[in-house]
């Protein structure tokens, strides 16, 4: 029992629903979008589905967002301070708390090299700020963007410690790593497209999207 959240139940609710469903937990650039793409291969895979704007703010209630997640087989990745649009203004736990019933596997994922991951977000931040296809990015919304980029370091290691789950970083996923990672996760690596986690492959320019070479498709 931890916080009056009993972990072995929900387990034996996910085992019940015989769902393969997984739940990415993550901060920004930790290779999560690669890592969720990889899982793809199998699951029906939803990328920030509570994050329209990229950001923090999302068109779909709680209950849209139920229904998506109650079907069976689905890769959700999402960030732990996402939440719908009717949901309790910053209630980020409490509603962590009303979904991870619906997955079979929860992953938190991190970055190592603190200064590689914030530099690469600064790097993202430029990058939407200097793009004309992205007008709606302003150096104000940055500025207040980036409360939200340590905010979600620190909701990751709470979650760690409440749900007592072990953190992953993308150092153990790109490093040539990650047969041990989903051994330890009970995740098949074959129904996982191990191509995205090669660190050549890593996604650049393409901010959004990993695209593996056509060659590799």
């Amino acid at each position: 029992m931890v916080d009056g959240f009993n972990i072995k139940k929900i387990v034996s609710i996910q085992l019940s629903k015989q769902s393969k469903s997984i739940l990415i937990l993550t901060v920004p650039r930790s290779g999560s979008t690669s890592l969720c793409s990889s899982l793809g291969k199998s699951l029906t895979e939803m990328n920030e589905p509570l994050n329209d704007t990229q950001m923090w703010q999302s068109p779909l209630t709680t209950k849209s967002f139920i229904d998506k997640i109650a079907k069976d087989n689905v890769v959700i990745k999402m960030m732990p301070n996402h939440l719908p649009s009717d949901w309790k203004k910053e209630d980020y736990l409490g509603f962590i708390d009303k979904i991870i019933p619906y997955f079979k596997h929860i992953i938190l994922l991190d970055r190592k090299d603190i200064n590689e991951q914030y530099s690469s977000w600064r790097n993202l931040m430029n990058y939407l700020l200097n793009d004309d296809r992205y007008p709606e990015w302003t150096k104000a919304k940055i500025n207040f963007g980036e409360r939200f980029f340590w905010l979600q370091k620190y909701l990751i290691r709470y979650l760690s410690t409440k749900y007592k789950l072990k953190l992953y970083f993308y150092e153990d996923i790109f490093f040539n790593n990650y047969s041990t990672v989903f051994e330890e996760l009970n995740i098949d690596i074959d129904l996982v497209d191990t191509r995205y986690l090669d660190p050549q492959f890593k996604y650049k320019e393409n901010v959004f999207k990993p695209e593996l070479p056509k060659q590799l498709i």
